[in-house]
């Protein structure tokens, strides 16, 4: 992800489940997918870890126009999640607890 020295600046990445893609769907898919949606070289990259795809934009407006409209990808509309949706929180945890451990991102 590209280094932004003000934490208060950080880009979150948005989140989409395996099972919703096919299961050859590789990174350049998905990328090229997200930047059709936000525009050319808005998108920082992608990782896929335990079926969970994670989409990282390079900026606010790029994830908000994601979260809005999501991207059609194998003639499906597929919608991105802002928050990691595998992630179970206690109500006994402090949400910045879990952000300043990185938990959540």
């Amino acid at each position: 992800m590209a280094q932004v020295k003000d934490a208060s600046k950080r880009i979150f990445p948005l989140y989409i489940k395996a099972e919703l893609l096919k299961e050859d769907c590789n990174v350049v898919d998905l990328c090229e997918a997200c930047e059709r949606v936000t525009g050319h070289g808005s998108i920082d990259g992608a990782t896929l870890v335990n079926r969970l795809w994670r989409v990282l934009p390079f900026n606010e407006v790029s994830r908000a126009k994601l979260l809005i409209n999501g991207v059609k990808m194998y003639g499906k509309q597929l919608m991105f999640e802002g928050k990691n949706p595998f992630l179970l929180i206690s109500r006994n945890v402090k949400l910045s607890y879990l952000f300043n451990k990185c938990l959540l991102c």
